[in-house]
């Protein structure tokens, strides 16, 4: 059996299940999630694919059967205690660099328990249409119906914002800055008819008052009935955008991957971290700006 262990919010949940997809396009071996990590982390809102994507099938390991492939500890924190001081297991398959792709992964023979983030485009591009399939959200809100109404049937703009938590994380300050978003408007309002912008963030009065006044005369729509559980249907609208300025978080780059358009064009920042090359987490017809 093959096990990939599930941690973090909901952009990183979906990458760990994609990967596990991913995995099942190679080995005949029996594909498992483990969730158990989620006792004790405090961050984010839990696991939620299940919840939210009902084609999402891909079935979660009891915590019992682990023991013979990895070290079963129920809580995050004791866990990662643990993982400092114990020898991995030859079971075991650690992420060697996150924001690269490893093409040893589908070479493994027998039990094998995956833990990392698997963030490089190449693991999923092979299986997208499968993967769309799977996230496909249960319904949308009536809120976001009728955005999404207007976003099909015009030459929209989406632009993610991502404040918060990354305005404290070295590894993402400075990277989406007002100039990001500037060069960004400005590169489509050049190059591409926009009838209305969409703006999704964190923190809309930050928006207010620094990205309104980048978008200069054209039609725009704050994206302001998605909060709590219902966060993740920006997420599915940004998937929508005729076009998309997306940040340097999971959250953006799903928006961009899940984008059915054949037009979409994808706006990135050509920085994706401060700390390491992020190079394999773009999609190549994406615009690095």
């Amino acid at each position: 059996m093959k096990v990939v262990n599930v941690i973090g919010g909901l952009g990183n949940q979906m990458f760990q299940y994609a990967f596990a997809l991913s995995l099942r396009k190679f080995y005949d071996d029996d594909i498992y999630l483990d969730i158990h990590h989620f006792k004790g982390y405090k961050l984010h809102n839990g696991f939620e694919i299940k919840n939210l994507f009902p084609e999402a099938n891909l079935e979660i390991i009891e915590a019992k059967k682990l023991k013979d492939i990895t070290y079963v500890v129920p809580n995050y924190t004791l866990s990662r205690i643990v993982r400092k001081f114990l020898k991995k297991k030859q079971t075991e398959y650690i992420e060697k660099r996150n924001y690269s792709f490893d093409k040893n992964v589908y070479l493994i023979q027998g039990d094998c328990y995956y833990e990392g983030y698997w963030q490089a485009m190449q693991y999923y591009l092979p299986i997208k249409e499968e993967i769309v399939h799977h996230f496909k959200p249960k319904k949308f809100s009536d809120y976001s119906l009728s955005i999404l109404k207007l976003i099909d049937r015009t030459n929209s703009v989406g632009i993610h914002v991502r404040r918060g938590d990354y305005l404290k994380e070295k590894d993402f300050q400075g990277i989406c800055d007002i100039s990001y978003y500037k060069n960004s408007i400005q590169y489509l309002k050049e190059r591409s008819p926009i009838d209305k912008f969409y703006i999704f963030s964190n923190d809309l009065v930050w928006c207010k008052d620094n990205i309104i006044p980048l978008i200069d005369g054209y039609d725009f729509e704050l994206v302001t009935g998605n909060s709590g559980e219902c966060s993740y249907m920006d997420m599915f609208l940004m998937s929508h955008c005729k076009y998309l300025i997306i940040a340097n978080s999971s959250f953006s780059w799903w928006g961009a991957f899940l984008n059915q358009r054949i037009e979409n064009k994808v706006l990135a920042p050509s920085v994706w971290t401060n700390s390491r090359d992020a190079s394999a987490i773009y999609d190549s017809k994406w615009i690095k700006k």
